[in-house]
């Protein structure tokens, strides 16, 4: 790809989606240059490609993604966290979270027996398409 070739706009700096998954409603906020993909309990809640942007478009003068960025889950199930990732190498492929609910949904930090049932696990999945170089064609 030539220097010279205008990049479209630059890509907006936060996602967010929201899907019923389970019954329950479930809502990330991220940086879209962070992810190509995200799934919540085998369920596609975010695809690059399906909901974009795709690819994402850095600013003018940037060559790479962001290296520090959050990821914020949550749901009807009763949680909402936020992750920090910070990875200026651009090596992490991807990134398991496994969360358990609390009784009923209320947050609590014990353990309640047989919870994994319940529990949700999240997978985020790095190396979204970004431009550049990936500008189109």
């Amino acid at each position: 790809m030539s220097e010279d070739i205008t990049r479209p706009p630059p890509s907006p700096s936060t996602k967010t989606v929201k899907k019923s998954v389970g019954g329950y409603d479930f809502t990330t906020s991220f940086y879209p240059g962070f992810a190509r993909r995200i799934e919540v309990n085998g369920e596609v809640v975010y695809d690059q490609k399906e909901d974009g942007p795709c690819p994402f478009v850095l600013p003018d003068g940037s060559f790479e993604p962001w290296s520090l960025s959050s990821v914020q889950l949550g749901s009807t199930k009763g949680y909402r966290m936020t992750l920090y990732l910070d990875d200026p190498g651009h090596v992490v492929e991807q990134v398991v979270v496994r969360l358990r609910p609390g009784p009923k949904g209320d947050g609590a930090r014990s353990v309640v027996a047989y919870q994994a049932v319940e529990a949700d696990e999240v997978v985020i999945y790095e190396t979204p398409v970004i431009c550049p170089p990936s500008c189109g064609g």
